[in-house]
């Protein structure tokens, strides 16, 4: 092999150590699609979305350089929408991501609406039911109270107060089920990264083939 060559192997190969590997910095901001709709009530459920195109990070400075994709188009991210509401919006945290080739990494983000403003706004519903429900409840517990104080003025002092403090718990209970929020399908989204990405840059073609002969 010339010494050419060798000085072009060797510049490929230092050129290749000193690229820094593929990254996102924290708060970069990842276009997706949630394709299905999310049902939020009383339970955290599972929320898959999906990139729209690929996510690398670009150097504002020097020449607008852009580094190594490191999540490619179609990539899954794995989140759970809280129990825990806003108004009109469910709050959405991803905690995981999927390749195309199967390659798992972890990461930290929060939904935004396309606008970025926080969480992913739906349909809100209010189940009637459970409010009625919850006041028949408090009926029945302010009865009950009066039937086993009796004429008795401690006693019935004590089963007030027993009354309000249920009637409280049966208020808040309901206020954390009474309503829910129901977002469409294929809703476009922003998601926020909490913290940076960063996946290794692969060896060199050159580099693997050794690699791979040595396993053998």
């Amino acid at each position: 092999m010339g010494v050419l060559t060798w000085m072009t192997l060797v510049g490929a190969l230092c050129a290749h150590a000193a690229a820094p590997a593929p990254f996102l910095p924290t708060g970069s901001l990842l276009r997706v699609v949630v394709n299905h709709s999310i049902y939020s009530y009383n339970l955290d459920v599972p929320v898959i979305a999906e990139l729209e195109s690929d996510a690398q990070y670009c150097q504002p400075l020097e020449n607008q350089e852009c580094y190594g994709v490191v999540l490619p188009r179609k990539t899954k991210i794995l989140g759970r929408a809280l129990i825990l509401k806003s108004h009109n919006r469910v709050n959405v945290e991803f905690y995981g991501a999927v390749l195309p080739d199967g390659r798992e990494i972890i990461i930290s983000g929060l939904a935004l609406s396309p606008d970025g403003s926080a969480g992913l706004i739906g349909k809100v519903r209010r189940h009637k039911d459970s409010m009625v429900a919850s006041a028949a409840l408090k009926g029945a517990l302010t009865g009950a109270a009066a039937a086993s104080a009796g004429e008795n003025p401690v006693a019935a002092g004590a089963a007030d107060s027993l009354a309000l403090e249920a009637a409280k718990e049966v208020d808040l209970a309901r206020e954390k089920v009474d309503t829910s929020i129901e977002t469409p399908p294929f809703a476009r989204a922003l998601i926020y990264l909490l913290q940076r990405i960063e996946i290794p840059a692969e060896a060199p073609p050159e580099r693997r083939d050794k690699q791979e002969g040595g396993k053998r």
